[in-house]
């Protein structure tokens, strides 16, 4: 097995490694790779598979870098996906029987390195179908003769299949500016810059097709890939990169017009075809989302510029039905609660055509009522009583959700959580104290004759320094409180009169009851400003 070889050729920039493996076969004098691998111990379909044993072996025979040499040549993981340059992309999507070439690079590579063929290397930046010219001299590739699979990774092997092909490269320049979309795919290729930040990561291939499909469904409404020509497709595919690298808001806008510009339906497309495939494809997952969120949006798309566009009734019954969905309620509970609400006009149609903007303030409001408890549940989540909860909601901590579907007052989960979160957060531990001195809050009221809103409020404001949270009981009852430091703190913030809420409170009297009482009065009288 041969070890050194009489002519070494290192791996130049960018170089694959099947490239590099052609390269010294033929400056070796070898006919084929296959008969170069035999004297030197090498496996030809692991090296072009990318092995990384393989392409070790063949940089250390060859004296080139093997980070270099397993960095630019494509990794094979499966029969369906490789990796190349950390970039995984379906193997369909690289060049084998087609492999390119650029003209200008070659006949630089002849003129600085000399004339011999196995001077001529390939460029990893080639192999991607995605990219079909040269960015450094704005060229097309042009593709090598071909023969059959057994040669299709030897490029010059296939160089020689046509006699003179190598002499009319420079017949064969045909300037092209390259595409954003093919710098695009280089830069994610070689420097990791996403191709479409906002998006996420991407196969570039699958976003090549995506904005393939995204181009024709712009330009021609629901027509056919096989109406265009090659070039026709390279226009399609910028222009729906155009869209992309906007943003989503910009592609929301650019369907919008392009719905109202042909009359069609996402449904009737290309584009939502290959998006909506039966198999799902794990590959396009990022594009079927996309499509479905379009796809649950088209009622509120063209409903200004297309007149055969649904009517408002469709698209709320649609809305409707999504709430419907999420809740589990029925769509009729859904209905009737708006429109007593007034979120709907009692004909069940909003005077709006674009109901878009007001599905936000549906879905709250309807969510709200479905999460909502009653009074005696809602004092039970806090861990209090009826009376002691019934103190927050006269003081004006907690609020009942305003509706008129329901009789009694409900309480959104919501805001019982967040009021508890507040409350804990006021709350040290004190390993040190005596808990036999301690008391709940429902207790502590009890004893020391104030409301329950009172303590909550000198909670929140950090004002019981020595309040402990013990988790013995759920809610504010596993809050202790020491009732000597309570009784100290409604002494120093206690008020100088008593409204006619507190007298109510005091006497257990209605509040017709207590205004009576105030005007006929019994009782010292301060006055405010006002009526002095």
């Amino acid at each position: 097995m041969i070890e050194i070889l009489p002519i070494r050729l290192t791996a130049s920039a960018a170089e694959p490694g099947f490239s590099i493996l052609a390269r010294n076969t033929a400056a070796n004098a070898s006919r084929t790779i296959k008969e170069f691998c035999a004297a030197t111990g090498l496996n030809k379909a692991l090296i072009c598979a990318g092995d990384p044993e393989q392409l070790f072996a063949l940089a250390k025979l060859t004296g080139s870098d093997p980070a270099h040499l397993q960095h630019n040549s494509p990794q094979q993981l499966d029969r369906k996906t490789s990796v190349i340059n950390g970039n995984k992309v379906l193997n369909r999507s690289l060049r084998k029987a087609d492999l390119s070439i650029c003209p200008q690079c070659w006949l630089e590579q002849r003129e600085t390195r000399g004339s011999k063929s196995y001077h001529l290397a390939l460029n990893s930046t080639w192999l991607p179908r995605s990219v079909r010219t040269c960015i450094r001299h704005d060229v097309w590739l042009i593709e090598l003769p071909y023969k059959d699979y057994t040669s299709c990774y030897d490029h010059l092997l296939r160089c020689k299949l046509t006699y003179g092909w190598l002499g009319s490269l420079a017949s064969m320049l045909k300037r092209q500016p390259s595409s954003n979309f093919e710098r695009a795919v280089l830069g994610q290729i070689l420097l990791n810059q996403r191709i479409c930040p906002w998006l996420g990561q991407v196969q570039v291939d699958v976003f090549e097709r995506w904005c393939l499909g995204l181009g024709l469904f712009l330009e021609t409404g629901s027509g056919r890939l096989n109406d265009f020509d090659e070039h026709a497709q390279f226009q399609m595919i910028d222009a729906g990169y155009d869209v992309m690298k906007s943003g989503r808001n910009a592609l929301h806008v650019s369907v919008d017009a392009a719905l109202g510009k042909h009359g069609v339906r996402l449904g009737k497309t290309w584009l939502y075809n290959w998006a909506m495939p039966s198999h799902s494809p794990p590959e396009r997952s990022v594009f079927r989302s996309q499509m479905k969120d379009m796809c649950d949006a088209q009622g509120d798309y063209c409903l200004y510029t297309v007149a055969s566009a649904p009517p408002v009734s469709r698209t709320v019954d649609l809305q409707l039905r999504k709430l419907s969905r999420l809740t589990g309620r029925s769509v009729s509970w859904t209905r009737n609660v708006l429109m007593t609400d007034g979120y709907l006009p009692s004909s069940g149609i909003p005077a709006q055509r674009h109901v878009n903007s007001q599905f936000y303030f549906w879905r709250t409001h309807i969510l709200r009522l479905h999460n909502s408890l009653k009074t005696k549940t809602a004092a039970s989540r806090l861990g209090l009583g009826v009376k002691g909860f019934g103190s927050l909601v006269h003081d004006g901590i907690l609020s009942p959700i305003k509706s008129q579907v329901c009789v009694k007052p409900r309480f959104d989960t919501a805001d019982l959580d967040t009021l508890m979160a507040r409350v804990q957060r006021h709350v040290h531990p004190n390993p040190a104290c005596r808990f036999a001195e301690f008391a709940s809050i429902p207790k502590a009221c009890f004893e020391v004759s104030c409301a329950t809103s009172t303590v909550i409020n000198l909670l929140m404001d950090g004002h019981l320094k020595s309040a402990i949270w013990t988790e013995l009981d759920k809610g504010f009852a596993g809050i202790v409180i020491d009732p000597v430091e309570l009784k100290s703190k409604l002494a120093s913030f206690s008020k100088t009169g008593l409204t006619i809420e507190d007298l109510r409170d005091r006497l257990g009297l209605q509040y017709t009851q207590a205004k009576k009482t105030d005007s006929a009065r019994p009782l010292a009288r301060i006055c405010g400003p006002k009526e002095q």
